[in-house]
């Protein structure tokens, strides 16, 4: 499978999966975040959900620390089994300067997490990341 993808995505290995809060309509659903870009995420739910491709929902994230983000995004595409996952894009604010600064926060968190990882590989190349195939 093609990689389209323009932003780098960070994937999260089993330890560091971040929590995350899924809100669609009045249900809330929590699970945690595969994988992360400036453009989406990949989640795995605790529970299996009834959410559709064009869903739309808001997401509440918290990054490093007290750095909390709350991003508005879209059902790109979901499966239920053997566990549930959903691909999300995130939406653009309503206003401009919110999204500029929602889209730094997510870079420098990124930014971070990448040097960490390669500060954790230059100490123990046994810890480099597996690449998946269709990554």
């Amino acid at each position: 499978m093609e990689n389209r993808r323009i932003d780098y995505r960070h994937t999260f290995e089993e330890p560091e999966r971040l929590p995350v809060s899924l809100h669609v309509g009045a249900a809330e659903l929590h699970g945690e975040v595969l994988d992360l870009s400036v453009a989406g995420m990949a989640v795995r739910l605790d529970e299996p959900a009834a959410i559709r491709p064009r869903d739309r929902l808001h997401v509440d994230l918290s990054l490093a620390g007290d750095q909390k983000v709350a991003l508005p995004a879209v059902v790109v595409h979901g499966q239920q089994a053997p566990t549930p996952h959903l691909g999300l894009r995130f939406l653009p604010a309503a206003d401009l300067q919110a999204s500029d600064a929602r889209d730094r926060l997510l870079w420098r968190f990124l930014v971070a997490q990448q040097q960490r990882e390669r500060r954790l590989r230059a100490i123990r190349p046994d810890s480099a990341k597996i690449i998946r195939k269709n990554d």
